[in-house]
């Protein structure tokens, strides 16, 4: 077991950068050589030492959780308190054999790729060390691409692949995104085949994929809790182009009341986290601004729209509000940028 693990871990270690041709990918897996190559040459992947990347490989859960947390290219300074935060947690559940990857895991906890409740499933159940399904591989690079918002958003959709039906209805809103970026096809036979485990020339090419669509479409990483900027937030009440090429920008927060902000014409503007322009600031959209210290805003980040929830707060522990609403527990994550009031202070 302890050769075993070691294996893995030099298999997995974090690589360096730099060019890298594989002696294994001509053939049946041709397809997936540049894709492989260029993940090498980015840090995110090794081969296995011997000049080969072993493409047919499965790759496990706990494998596709390190892919998904190097795909980020967090800063390391990030990456390390990520872990002083989460480590020592997600030490406690992974096994012995998958100690290596705690760094890698307590990023996906940190930025959404997977849940709590999701990783301890996967524990419990021996799974973590286990192939992966490629409906679940959808899930994971989806949230890593900083997708779930676009995905809570949708609903209504269409796969168009002959097995749609055999995917779970609850990962089908991720291959549909991941189908509409083009980081997934279908085969010959246009099946997506859900259920098949994922080996690692299919891991290496959505995640090279994925990184592709993430540059091309300005997609940000968006961590409160480990940044220092100030902010101001709210719902869009107007937006009204000045003479001098600014934006006057009102926003209304039920917590904070009204902001009168003038926005710069070359602000960043994202829309669940995907670059857009000033167009997309429209009435009703929920907006967080990024402020410089002068409070001149630096980056408008929008999602379409608030859901209220009204009931009774039952626990507020480790950056979660748990409440009871209309008698069913709900659980909501909060963070350094989550506006509360109580009585009448915010």
């Amino acid at each position: 077991t302890a050769a075993l693990a070691a294996a893995l871990a030099f298999s997995l270690a974090v690589p360096s950068a730099g060019a890298a041709t594989f002696t294994d990918m001509s053939g049946t897996y041709a397809w997936a050589a540049e894709y492989a190559e260029d993940l090498a040459a980015k840090g995110v992947v090794n081969g296995k030492g011997d000049g080969r990347f072993d493409p047919s490989g499965a790759v496990t859960a706990v494998e596709v959780f390190a892919f998904c947390a190097r795909m980020l290219q967090l800063e390391g300074s990030v990456e390390s308190a990520m872990e002083t935060a989460r480590g020592a947690e997600v030490k406690a559940l992974l096994p012995s054999i998958s100690s290596w990857a705690v760094p890698e895991v307590s990023v996906c906890l940190e930025t959404g790729i997977v849940t709590l409740a999701e990783l301890q499933s996967l524990c419990n159940s021996g799974n973590i060390s286990k192939a992966l399904a490629k409906e679940d591989l959808a899930m994971f690079v989806a949230r890593a691409m900083q997708l779930e918002n676009q995905a809570k958003s949708l609903s209504a959709y269409a796969l168009d692949y002959t097995d749609s039906s055999s995917i779970r209805d609850n990962r089908k809103v991720y291959v549909y995104l991941l189908d509409s970026y083009g980081v997934v096809q279908g085969n010959d036979q246009k099946q997506f085949q859900p259920r098949s485990a994922v080996n690692r020339a299919v891991m290496a090419t959505m995640i090279s994929r994925a990184m592709k669509v993430m540059a091309d479409q300005d997609i940000v990483i968006d961590l409160p809790d480990y940044s220092s900027y100030d902010w101001t937030a709210g719902t869009v009440a107007s937006v009204t182009n000045n003479a001098n090429g600014t934006v006057a920008l009102t926003l209304n927060s039920e917590i904070t009341g009204e902001a009168a902000l003038t926005v710069p014409a070359d602000v960043a503007v994202y829309l669940n986290n995907v670059g857009c322009t000033l167009e997309e600031v429209t009435d009703g959209r929920y907006a967080k601004v990024e402020l410089d210290s002068r409070g001149t805003p630096t980056a408008i980040y929008l999602t379409t729209g608030l859901t209220t929830y009204t009931g009774t707060v039952t626990s507020v522990k480790d950056a979660q509000v748990a409440m009871t609403v209309n008698g069913s527990a709900r659980t909501f994550a909060l963070n350094r940028c989550t506006q509360v009031k109580g009585g009448n202070t915010a």
